[in-house]
């Protein structure tokens, strides 16, 4: 049986025509997701997951960091990915045809996306994170972004503002964001959409 109903334009009781494209579209997408997990969706929240590779980031507020301040925070980019698994090979990435990315910053459609465990940072050396006393760190520590890199993303505690590199996979949860009446443009614009992860947090840097 096929999903692809033909278009029906008359109505049976309480099965309306609009009724019967519905079953149709829905029987479509079971069909075509067969073997494939669908992505979680929560229509009160609008929210989808799936998975995702991190692709890069950029550091918020660059010209506000300092050594007595060792919060950073990040915006990711990212790229939807599949996997596939065998016991002898393990996990195996590829990207999709027709796959969901971040896009490029600076454009309308750009969907940033942020690690949650950065959210909460201490902002001063007399807090603690992660249950250790900052205190005890040297003073160019600082938290670096969730990123996977073989050349440093840091220099004396001052942390790259931008880099495009391969990141970890994570699950990425699309949210739809509260938008003010005028949301503001460039820099201050209130995407109505971001992406948001959980990556344990990395706490690094300068340690001599």
């Amino acid at each position: 049986m096929s999903g692809n109903i033909p278009p029906i334009t008359q109505g049976l009781g309480k099965f309306t025509p609009d009724v019967w494209r519905r079953m149709s579209e829905s029987i479509y997408e079971t069909e075509e997701s067969q073997g494939k997990r669908p992505p979680s969706r929560d229509d009160d929240q609008g929210i989808v997951t799936f998975p995702a590779q991190i692709t890069g980031y950029n550091l918020i507020n660059p010209s506000e960091q300092s050594f007595t301040n060792p919060s950073r925070f990040y915006y990711y980019r990212w790229s939807e990915v599949e996997l596939k698994f065998t016991i002898n090979d393990g996990v195996t990435v590829t990207v999709p045809t027709g796959a969901r990315t971040s896009g490029t910053p600076g454009d309308d459609t750009f969907i940033p996306a942020i690690n949650g465990s950065e959210l909460g940072q201490p902002s001063d050396r007399n807090s603690s994170m992660l249950g250790v006393n900052l205190e005890g760190y040297p003073e160019r520590v600082a938290v670096m972004p969730s990123v996977h890199r073989d050349d440093p993303v840091s220099g004396s505690g001052i942390v790259d503002t931008v880099h495009t590199t391969v990141g970890p996979i994570v699950m990425l949860s699309l949210l739809r964001c509260v938008v003010d009446e005028e949301p503001g443009t460039g820099n201050n614009r209130q995407h109505p959409i971001i992406g948001m992860f959980y990556s344990a947090i990395k706490f690094d840097g300068v340690c001599d």
